[in-house]
């Protein structure tokens, strides 16, 4: 029997679909974005807001006709710099976790408000070599599945930047894939 691009086989007898290197690339795919927030115990909304303080301050201090702190950025001045369509209560809300959990730092206050700037914490980055396999791992398949199985695993090779978000010219995009920014 043949399903879902992937052959039936009967283990222990019960009906089991094997999943291969690209399927699990395809999952990975789909967790990357929130790589960060898993590895950090951080929402994902509060990494993107990391995300968006990482790649704009400099252009924020330099390049805008904007008065940004050169000691940093307070949540007010973020709301209206930002462009995640935030609320005022959500930026908070980012803001403090992120410092609470070391990735900005206050350096100042102004006024009632404190002033955040970048601190040098950066996330534990997980990786998940799928490329080169440690024989280990073929030796526990093997031996909890049999050894038939790793002839099925040696057709499959790993793809080169294989991703649930490549998208064949003529699909539409779901909504939430590149969803434009404010101006």
């Amino acid at each position: 029997m043949y399903q879902y691009n992937h052959d039936i086989h009967e283990i222990d007898g019960k009906k089991v679909i094997l999943t291969n290197i690209s399927d699990v690339q395809q999952f990975m795919s789909l967790l990357k974005p929130y790589k960060e927030s898993i590895s950090a115990n951080l929402a994902p909304k509060a990494v993107e807001v990391l995300n968006d303080i990482r790649n704009n301050i400099d252009e924020w201090r330099i390049n805008k006709d904007r008065e940004v702190l050169d000691m940093g950025i307070t949540t007010n001045k973020y709301f209206s710099l930002q462009n995640l369509e935030l609320s005022k209560a959500s930026v908070r809300k980012y803001m403090y976790e992120l410092a609470d959990h070391g990735f900005l730092q206050v350096t100042t206050q102004s006024g009632r408000s404190n002033v955040y700037d970048l601190a040098k914490s950066e996330v534990a980055s997980i990786n998940y070599d799928l490329k080169h396999m440690d024989d280990s791992i073929y030796e526990i398949i093997s031996y909890e599945i049999g050894e038939w199985v790793l002839d099925i695993m040696k057709e499959y090779k790993f793809i080169e930047g294989l991703s649930i978000m490549n998208f064949d010219s003529t699909i539409k995009k779901p909504p939430w894939i590149g969803k434009p920014k404010k101006p």
